[in-house]
């Protein structure tokens, strides 16, 4: 295993990503470490539910890997701030919390094991959603979205604030 401690392996997993998606269960891991490669998916754990490679994808933003195509020879780039989804051939799960243990090979780290909690959440179709960039949300264009978004749902210019 690396030797990145526990505390920054669990800042890979976006926090709220875990949902049912049609077919299965997935989330989302950022790389807030430092430019990497995977190149190798061991297991995925949810609650008592272990997952083989063979019922593990990736989404990249633009293309799909099946877990057990992912190795040297056929890598997923994961540079940081990079967003890739994760999803699972499952039945959908019920809404509560679960951990959840990851487990990949990634170039430069060596292989990981993330250990993090997550929950299956009813979403509501009437929150409200903050504008973010999961490539850059401190970009110009990002900031000025959010500025937009706080005029808009307050009414009020935001003339010294922003």
């Amino acid at each position: 295993m690396a030797l990145i401690p526990s505390m920054l392996l669990k800042q890979l997993y976006t926090n709220g990503s875990l949902q049912n998606v049609e077919g299965g269960v997935g989330f989302s891991l950022k790389n807030r470490l430092s430019d990497g490669t995977l190149i190798g998916i061991n297991s995925i754990k949810v609650g008592d539910k272990t997952f083989t490679p063979e019922e593990i994808t990736i989404f990249d933003g633009t293309n799909t890997f099946a877990g057990e195509d992912i190795s040297k020879d056929n890598s997923v780039d994961f540079p940081l701030r990079k967003v890739v989804n994760v999803t699972m051939k499952s039945e959908a799960f019920a809404n509560g919390k679960y951990p959840l243990v990851i487990e990949v090979h990634a170039k430069p780290f060596g292989k990981l094991k993330i250990k993090v909690d997550g929950a299956i959440t009813q979403v509501s179709e009437t929150r409200t959603i903050i504008p973010r960039n999961d490539m850059d949300d401190f970009s110009e264009e990002a900031i000025k979205s959010r500025q937009d978004f706080v005029e808009e749902f307050t009414g009020k210019k935001l003339n010294h604030i922003t």
